[in-house]
């Protein structure tokens, strides 16, 4: 089999099926539209191949040559793409399914639009791609490299990064929703608007970060340091706070409702109109934090240090104060309001009639 029968055989419209084609030279070859099923392409050279609209089916593309190829709106369904150089590929739209794609070379690629779906991208090298609105879903990445990719409005479900390179990557209104950081350095990095819905981060670092508005709903940041990080509006709704640092950070309007923050250290923080209800902030330092407006209704405040704290009309309705220590200008504060008590209590009552009944 050489290039000259496959091409004919595409002029015909013939469906490759278990065949073998390694080593082959088929640089520039169109095989655009084409459907390939278990076929072998071990080590071929597909430099500059039209691969648009293919489909390649159980196929074997390892240590093949891709690079400069067209792979728009291609198929890879259940491949073995390992050590496959797709380095300067236009992929926009492609479609990685099932397959595995470890050691395989992604530089200054174009992926735009790409699904990538239970896909193996172990030790895979992504640097300075183009991962704009890809959507990534029960991906491996170990060991992977996305330094200086380009992640806007990217879609990560349940991807482990812990050991994933991501120096110098964009990140812009990207989405992680249950996947694994762990101690990640985001240290000055630009977060703004970015997702990271009941993801992992224990012991990462944000110290003088930008994450205006990010979201880390429900997101495990124990020990997680947020020094001198500016991000007003940012939410942290069930988020677990454990022992993480916020030291002068501004949170201005940040959303903590229902979130656990024990042995939380804001000292000197500005939360100012933060939200904290049912909040676990107990043995928490809010040592001269700025908590005007700030809103701990029903929080556990128990043991904490408030010590010279802003608290002009902070709200502390039926907040836990056992051994707090509260600043002498804590008087400016608001404390239990009796007519919410009251509806509270009715509210409260109604309910348990009703699980009675």
């Amino acid at each position: 089999m050489d290039k000259p029968s496959i091409e004919a055989r595409v002029a015909r419209g013939d469906v490759f099926d278990g065949e073998t084609w390694d080593g082959l030279d088929l640089s520039g070859i169109d095989l655009g539209g084409c459907i390939l099923t278990e076929v072998s392409l071990r080590g071929a050279n597909l430099t500059g191949a039209r691969l648009s609209e293919a489909t390649f089916s159980q196929c074997d593309l390892s240590e093949a040559n891709i690079e400069k190829a067209a792979v728009r709106h291609t198929k890879f369904i259940q491949s073995k793409c390992v050590g496959a150089n797709l380095r300067h590929t236009v992929s926009v739209s492609a479609s990685l399914v099932e397959s595995d794609f470890s050691d395989a070379n992604f530089e200054n690629s174009d992926l735009a639009l790409a699904n990538i779906l239970q896909t193996k991208l172990d030790r895979a090298k992504l640097g300075q791609t183009n991962l704009d609105r890809v959507a990534f879903a029960n991906v491996t990445m170990a060991d992977a490299d996305l330094g200086g990719a380009n992640l806007f409005k990217t879609t990560l479900y349940q991807v482990d990064l812990r050991t994933t390179k991501l120096d110098g990557a964009k990140f812009d209104t990207t989405i992680f929703t249950e996947s694994k950081f762990g101690a990640k350095n985001f240290k000055r990095a630009k977060l703004s608007l970015v997702q990271f819905i009941d993801t992992d981060l224990e012991g990462a670092c944000f110290d003088e970060a930008s994450i205006e508005q990010t979201n880390f709903k429900g997101a495990k940041l124990v020990k997680a340091t947020f020094a001198k990080a500016r991000g007003k509006m940012a939410i942290f709704h069930q988020a677990n706070l454990t022992a993480a640092v916020m030291v002068d950070a501004d949170l201005y309007q940040g959303i903590f409702q229902q979130a656990t923050a024990e042995a939380l250290d804001a000292t000197g923080a500005n939360l100012e109109q933060s939200i904290w209800i049912e909040a676990k902030c107990r043995a928490s330092r809010f040592i001269r934090t700025n908590l005007t407006y700030a809103d701990f209704t029903h929080a556990d405040l128990s043991m904490s240090d408030l010590a010279g704290a802003k608290m002009y009309r902070t709200r502390l309705h039926r907040a836990v104060q056992d051994g707090t220590n509260l600043p002498p200008g804590s008087s400016a504060a608001l404390g239990d309001e009796a007519d919410l008590a009251e509806a509270e209590d009715w509210w409260s009552l109604q309910v348990q009639k009703r699980r009675g009944a």
